[in-house]
Order: structure tokens, then C-alpha cells, then sequence
């Protein structure tokens, strides 16, 4: 039997999808996106408290060595005299010292010092989100053995 064009439309018609179909497609997708981004969130939080905390070593480091050549700890990360961590090329001089300098794109962390009174032999490094709500603090103190 020849195929009259009544026959070939219905024919195209059905190789389509229906919009009972798409709609399906459109909730699983959603469903799953809705199950997924919170999960990729708490990655992303985890990762960027990990990269606080490794700064955090290595500014420990950093304060060992200032500690070995100066037999004290610096004030600040940053200070002109004597020449603080970052001054003496220990540090990165990218690292975020306050909290204007503290972006999305770093984390949203930024760092202390704070040297124990006196003798100088103790120092607290403070590592301080400002995006999540009450600044959460990841703290790091070592003293001179």
C-alpha cells in the first residue's frame, strides 16, 4: 500500500516525545540535582578547611624556621622590622592577612599570629572563615621544646 501523506505525518509524529515523557525526565534530573548539591557544598567546605589547615602547617614551619635563625617568634605574618615571615620569603604573599583580603576564590580564610607574652616561646596561628556565618576558626599553637 503507497504511503499518503496522512500516513508519513503520523509516522514522524511518533518517533517524538510526548510532554508526559519530558516532564518525567525533567523531575528525575531535578531529583537527583536536588540530592547532589548539597553534598558537592560540604565538599567544597571540607576541601577549603583542609587547604586553611595545611597553610596552617606550613606557617608552623615557617615561625620554626624564624624561630631557629632569631630565637623568637614574629609578631605578625607581615611586619617590616625585623622582617616578618612573609618579608623573609618563608610565607606565600598571597595568603590573606585580614578579612578584606579573605575572597571566595581563597577560601574565605585568613590568618594570625598571636606570640605568647613575654619570652615569646609559644604562638597561636588562627586560620578564620568569614563566609560561614559565625567565623568558624581552625587554630594551630606550638611552643619551643
Amino acid at each position: 500500500m503507497p504511503t499518503t501523506p496522512q500516513t508519513a505525518d503520523r509516522n514522524t509524529a511518533a518517533r517524538g516525545f510526548t510532554l508526559t515523557e519530558l516532564m518525567v525526565v525533567v523531575t528525575i534530573v531535578g531529583v537527583m540535582a536536588a540530592m547532589s548539591v548539597p553534598s558537592f557544598h560540604r565538599a567544597m567546605v571540607q576541601s577549603r578547611a583542609d587547604i586553611a589547615a595545611a597553610n596552617l602547617r606550613a606557617i608552623w614551619a615557617a615561625e620554626r624556621l624564624f624561630w631557629l635563625e632569631n630565637h623568637t617568634y614574629t609578631v605578625n605574618l607581615s611586619q617590616a622590622s625585623p622582617p616578618g615571615l612573609i618579608e623573609s620569603g618563608l610565607l606565600d604573599p598571597s595568603l590573606p592577612l585580614n578579612s578584606s583580603s579573605a575572597t571566595y576564590q581563597t577560601g574565605g580564610y585568613y590568618y594570625s599570629v598571636v606570640t605568647g607574652s613575654g619570652t615569646a616561646t609559644t604562638f597561636a596561628a588562627t586560620a578564620t572563615n568569614v563566609f560561614a556565618g559565625p567565623p568558624t576558626r581552625l587554630r594551630s599553637i606550638k611552643t619551643v621544646p
